[in-house]
């Protein structure tokens, strides 16, 4: 199984054990018992899950939890249910001086009943955050929804309710390296830049696909199919491209079967 980071990670762990999956939520719970605005809630068959409230700024240094060198080819998976329309960004990784995002993910209204989901992917030729894919999804105000992002150097995938939603192609994907003064925002973007999001999180775990195993559940005409009867310490699915499987990763005490 590969690691799920469940804390600050030092450099000679990171060294030693390659992380490829960094578990966002770790930042969110640290905050739990000192701000009133994050609370625990009830997520999917009452599985536990974290309600964060528009305004409340979560911020953790960018190096305790992810690498220098930001993973070349990744994906994101997120279990959420938004409180409004307004939407936000879901989390933001933000440079030393809080004007601009260098990796999120932003929703936003667009029209009716609909919601753009955008994924932030800037370089330092970019003069600002940069939309270098984006999707018109129906909009899913205060209903649990998964949504996972497939990102290589050429496409970027949209999975939408477990489904293959829609992708975007892209060229030349930098590589990002990111220096000790970067933030990382859970839920907005930072005080600057704002967009604070009013949520409840389930799951949310970056990864690194090159390198995560499979397990558990197959690719099938572009969804995401269970294979077996699997219980899971909570959900999340992790895509690899090498062989079209997707893992399950513990994530969350809370046990569930899936059929």
């Amino acid at each position: 199984m590969p690691m799920v980071s469940r804390g600050p990670l030092t450099e000679d762990r990171r060294a030693r054990d390659g992380e490829t999956e960094v578990d966002l939520l770790v930042p969110v719970e640290s905050a739990l018992n000192s701000d009133p605005r994050v609370f625990r809630a009830k997520g999917i068959d009452s599985l536990p899950a974290i309600g964060i409230q528009r305004g409340v700024e979560i911020a953790v240094p960018y190096r305790l939890y992810l690498p220098r060198r930001f993973f070349p080819q990744f994906s994101l998976l997120a279990s959420v249910k938004p409180m409004d329309r307004r939407g936000g960004y879901l989390f933001a990784i933000v440079n030393p001086y809080d004007t601009m995002v260098d990796v999120g993910v932003l929703l936003e209204p667009a029209g009716s009943g609909q919601t753009n989901i955008s994924l932030i992917y800037s370089s330092r030729r970019d003069a600002t955050s940069r939309a270098i894919a984006s999707f018109i999804v129906p909009e899913f105000v205060q209903q649990w929804t998964q949504i996972a992002f497939e990102v290589n150097k050429d496409s970027v995938t949209l999975y939408f309710k477990c489904i293959r939603f829609a992708e975007r192609e892209i060229s030349d994907l930098p590589q990002l390296t990111m220096e000790d003064a970067h933030k990382l925002y859970i839920g907005s973007a930072g005080p600057i830049l704002g967009s604070g999001f009013e949520v409840y999180f389930l799951d949310f775990l970056i990864s690194d696909f090159q390198r995560v195993r499979r397990t558990g559940f197959t690719h099938n005409e572009g969804s995401f199919v269970s294979s077996t009867n699997i219980t899971l310490l909570g959900h999340l699915w992790i895509y690899s491209l090498d062989t079209k499987r997707v893992e399950t990763i513990i994530a969350n005490p809370g046990r569930r079967h899936l059929s």
